[in-house]
C-alpha cells in the first residue's frame, strides 16, 4: 500500500503533487519521490527522491527545481524488502518512461530487485512504432496481482503522456479530477481536497487505461481485461483509506459515498453482534478507531463515547513502523486523559488487529499511564486477520499475525493484556461493506480474513506460495 499521485496540463505541477501527497501520507511514512516534465522542463525529466515525510522531502529549494506542468509522484510503504524509491525511470532510445506503483505483484521476479523495476523494464522493451496504450497494455497484460500505475512517457519529439492504470481487479483504488484546464489523479479522492479548484471526476475503473497528452483524455479498455471477477481490496475501508476518501461505489451511485461512513456502517454492526458490552466509557483508537465507534456508539448509546485518547500531531502509524521501541513510539503517538480513564471499565474500540503488537502496548501503556483502571474490553470492527496478504499490505508471513502466533481468539486477548476481545463476525463485515456501497461480497478481496484468494489472480512468487500451500 503506497501513495500515488500524478498531473498533466497543471502549472507548476509540483507544488500541487507536494500538496496531493501530502494529504495522502498515511498511506506510506517512509519515502516519497516526484518526476515531473513539460511546460519550462520542456524534454527533461526532473527527478527527486529521498528517505522521510512530503515536508522534509520537497522543500521549497527542491520544488524549484522541480519544473514542469506535467508529473506523477509516490509515497512508498515498503511491501517488499528491496523496495526502492519511487517514481523509477530510464531513458533508453530517445525515450523517457517513469513509473509510479501501488500495489504488489505476485509474479515470480526472480531477476528484478522490486517489482516496479520488472514494470518499468517491460516498458522499456516495447515496439516504440505502436501508440503508446498499447505499449503499455504489451507491458502488463502478463502482470498478476495488484497494480495501480500512473506512467509518465516522453517520446523523442518530446511529447509527453500520462498514463494512468488500473489492473483488472481493482485491488487498489486510483480516482481522477478537473484541475485549471488539465487533470489530476490519486489513489484517494482526498488528496484531491488538498487543491481547492479541483473537481472529483470519477474513480478509474478496474482494467482501464486512462491517457492524457496535449489532444486531451482518451480511454482505452482491452478487451482481455474487461469482465473479469473484481476484487477490490475491503482493509482499503476498514483501516487504510481516508474517513474523508470517497469509496467506489456499484454503478458509481448518485450521491457520494464516503469512507467514513462504511467504517461507522462496520461499528453499528459491532454494536449488533455484542448487545451485552457492558464498560463505563467508549473509547476509540484515534485516528483509526474513530469512525467505528461513532458507528458503534450511534446503534447503542448505552456506552458514553468518550475521547479519552488524542492523537499527537507528530506520531506515525505503529502499523507502518518498525519494531524498535514501540512503548516509546505508542507515548509519542496519543495523549492519554487520565481524569477520563482513572478507575473506569475502558472498551477500547479499534478497526483490526493485524500482529498484535500495537495494542498490546497500548494498553500497557494505558494501565501504566493512568495508574487505575477497573479493565478494558476491546471491541474490533473486523473479523480475525488470519492469513498474509499479497496485494499490497505488508503481512506476508501467516505466523506473524496475531491469531495465528498466539494460537486464536482467547490467547490473542491473553496476550495483548485485554479481559476481554470481541470481534465482528465475517458475514457482520461483509453486510455492512456491501449494504454501505452496494458492491456484491463477491468483488471484494478479503483474503486475509477467509483465505479464500482470488481465483483470477495467479500467485506465482515462489515465497508467497509457501505460504498458502
Amino acid at each position: 500500500m503506497c501513495g500515488i499521485v500524478g498531473g498533466l496540463g497543471i502549472p507548476k505541477v509540483a507544488a500541487e503533487l507536494k500538496s496531493m501527497l501530502y494529504f495522502i501520507q498515511h498511506r506510506g511514512q517512509e519515502s516519497a519521490g516526484m518526476v515531473t516534465t513539460g511546460g519550462e522542463a520542456e524534454g527533461r525529466f526532473c527527478e527527486h527522491r529521498a528517505n522521510g515525510l512530503v515536508n522534509d522531502v520537497f522543500t521549497p529549494d527542491v520544488l524549484v527545481k522541480l519544473q514542469g506542468d506535467s508529473g506523477i509522484g509516490h509515497n512508498r510503504y515498503p511491501t517488499q524488502e528491496n523496495a526502492v524509491i519511487q517514481p523509477v525511470s530510464r531513458e533508453v532510445g530517445g525515450e523517457k518512461w517513469s513509473v509510479a506503483h501501488n500495489g504488489n505483484l505476485t509474479n515470480d521476479i526472480a531477476d528484478f530487485a522490486v517489482d516496479t523495476l520488472l514494470i518499468l523494464d517491460n516498458l522499456c522493451d516495447t515496439d516504440s512504432s505502436q501508440p503508446v496504450p498499447e505499449r503499455v497494455f504489451a507491458a502488463i497484460k502478463d502482470l498478476q496481482g495488484a497494480f495501480s500505475l500512473l506512467i509518465l512517457h516522453q517520446d523523442k519529439e518530446g511529447r509527453n503522456t500520462l498514463l494512468v492504470v488500473r489492473d483488472p481487479q481493482g485491488f487498489r483504488p486510483l480516482c481522477m479530477a478537473q484541475y485549471n484546464g488539465g487533470y489530476l489523479f490519486a489513489s484517494e479522492s482526498c488528496a484531491f481536497n488538498a487543491i481547492a479548484e479541483a473537481t472529483f471526476v470519477r474513480h478509474i475503473e478496474a482494467g482501464e487505461i486512462v491517457y492524457v497528452n496535449a489532444g486531451g483524455l482518451n480511454i482505452y479498455k482491452p478487451q482481455s481485461w474487461q469482465g473479469k471477477r473484481k476484487a477490490r481490496c475491503i482493509f482499503e475501508l476498514i483501516y487504510f483509506s481516508r474517513p474523508d476518501s470517497r469509496v467506489e461505489t456499484e454503478g458509481q451511485m448518485k450521491n457520494p459515498v464516503y469512507v467514513g461512513q462504511v467504517q461507522e456502517e462496520l461499528g453499528r454492526e459491532l454494536a449488533r453482534e455484542n448487545p451485552n458490552v457492558a464498560a463505563d466509557i467508549l473509547v476509540p483508537v484515534p485516528m483509526s478507531g474513530i469512525r467505528h465507534a461513532e458507528g458503534f456508539h450511534n446503534e447503542d448509546q448505552r456506552i458514553p463515547l468518550c475521547q479519552a485518547l488524542t492523537r499527537s500531531h507528530y506520531g506515525q502509524r505503529t502499523f507502518i513502523a518498525d519494531g524498535e521501541g514501540r512503548l516509546q513510539k505508542i507515548l509519542r503517538k496519543f495523549i492519554f486523559i487520565i481524569y477520563l480513564l482513572s478507575d473506569k471499565y475502558i472498551a477500547l474500540v479499534e478497526d483490526s488487529i493485524v500482529r498484535g503488537s500495537t495494542m498490546a502496548v497500548l494498553i500497557k501503556a494505558i494501565k501504566q499511564v493512568v495508574g487505575r483502571v477497573r479493565g478494558i474490553v476491546v471491541l474490533i470492527a473486523s473479523p480475525p486477520i488470519k492469513f498474509p496478504c499479497f496485494f499490497g499490505i505488508y503481512t506476508p508471513k501467516k505466523k506473524e499475525l496475531a491469531f495465528n502466533k498466539f494460537g486464536g481468539v482467547e490467547q490473542t486477548r491473553e496476550n495483548i493484556g485485554a479481559d476481554d476481545l470481541r470481534y465482528l463476525s465475517f458475514d457482520g463485515m461483509m453486510n455492512a461493506v456491501c449494504r454501505t456501497t452496494g458492491i456484491k461480497a463477491g468483488d471484494y478481496c478479503a483474503a486475509c480474513f477467509s483465505g479464500e484468494y482470488p481465483a483470477c489472480v495467479e500467485i506465482k512468487n515462489p515465497q508467497y506460495r509457501q505460504e498458502i500451500e
